[in-house]
């Protein structure tokens, strides 16, 4: 028993400092990324340089102008990312700390001394008065939250998740350039696009099925309290392991599928070796599940965002170790399942 937990133990705390290995490397990464981009340019000068026409005569030939590389620096894309996530958290928090105490005291200040310069009321308010507009500001707090939402965090949230799309596939591209070589593609296109779609649909069931491991305890509204308690850590515990796994299938899956390794091969490397994927995505986790008091799901997709690049660089120059978990937990085996029975049907569908 001490050898499983102690196994356990260490792949959990491997995990945990792989996943915060790319911070401390980047820097040096992204130096060894541009003395590679500058080796290949002066490979391609002196190409071209071999190719040029000699002179005959008067007549001289145009010369072959040389090729620029151009590629985007990885530390550059990273701060970008940082950058966009902090700006939209900036926004939010100046909006909901700032400006909307600012309407609410000007608000105040306008339905108080402005009758009261015209004697149409006094400075002092009712109880009543009081409370009447204590629940008339509130909706009009609501609507202002709407709107904003609406016209400004959502918008903007959509093109931080695009721009970001392309930005992680620039990140992990030049690391696994710099580290491992050209990537080893799928067979075919089609065979790319369907492992995309397939992993875009497992990582969304995933998802609700951590959420609904973590609301299970609270259907059951006739065991008694302290058993709810209990069942609650329990699930919430299982939650937080689905979670962290999510997270490290999110930073590893760049560098698998530059390698060319499908949904089914990763989803057994994720089993086997689940400890250490569940520290590696533990720092990500805390991160993200971090209490905001305004627009929480906002805030925790801008420290997504500004946070994950980092563990791109991670996951892609992280290995698994050699040594297999103890025991499997087979968490991903209902989403596997429901996933191929959506597949399956929608392949029958296509064929009749």
């Amino acid at each position: 028993m001490k050898d499983v937990l102690y196994l356990l133990l260490v792949q959990f705390l491997t995990g945990v400092k792989d996943s915060i290995y790319g911070v401390f490397v980047i820097y040096s990464l992204d130096l060894k990324i541009q003395r590679q981009l500058q080796e290949r340019q002066k490979r391609l000068n002196d190409a071209i340089e071999a190719r040029q026409p000699r002179r005959y005569g008067a007549r001289t030939p145009p010369p072959v102008k040389p090729r620029i590389i151009k590629e985007p620096r990885m530390i550059n894309r990273v701060f970008q990312s940082c950058a966009l996530g902090g700006f939209i958290w900036l926004t939010v928090w100046i909006f909901t700390a700032l400006i909307v105490p600012w309407l609410q005291q000007q608000t105040n200040w306008f339905l108080t001394v402005v009758p009261s310069v015209f004697n149409m009321t006094s400075l002092t308010k009712t109880q009543e008065e009081l409370h009447r507009y204590d629940k008339s500001w509130t909706n009009v707090e609501i609507m202002l939250h709407l709107i904003f939402s609406s016209l400004w965090v959502l918008p903007l949230y959509i093109i931080c998740k695009l721009i970001n799309i392309v930005w992680f596939g620039d990140i992990s591209t030049s690391i696994y350039r710099v580290l491992y070589g050209r990537s080893r593609p799928f067979p075919s296109l089609s065979v790319a696009v369907a492992d995309l779609f397939y992993s875009l649909t497992f990582e969304t069931v995933f998802l609700i099925q951590a959420q609904f491991v973590n609301v299970v305890p609270m259907m059951n509204a006739d065991i008694e309290h302290i058993q709810i308690q209990i069942m609650c850590y329990i699930a919430y515990t299982f939650y937080c392991i689905h979670v962290c796994l999510l997270y490290a299938i999110y930073a590893f899956e760049y560098k698998w599928f530059n390698m060319g390794i499908e949904l089914r091969n990763r989803i057994e490397l994720i089993e086997r070796h689940w400890p250490y994927f569940c520290g590696f995505g533990l720092p990500m986790f805390l991160l993200t599940n971090v209490a905001f008091s305004y627009y929480p799901l906002v805030a925790s997709a801008c420290v997504y965002s500004s946070v994950f690049p980092f563990f791109i660089v991670s996951g892609t120059r992280a290995s698994t170790p050699r040594t297999e978990a103890p025991f499997n937990l087979h968490l991903t085996k209902p989403s596997i399942s429901f996933c191929n029975v959506l597949f399956n049907n929608a392949l029958r569908r296509q064929v009749n």
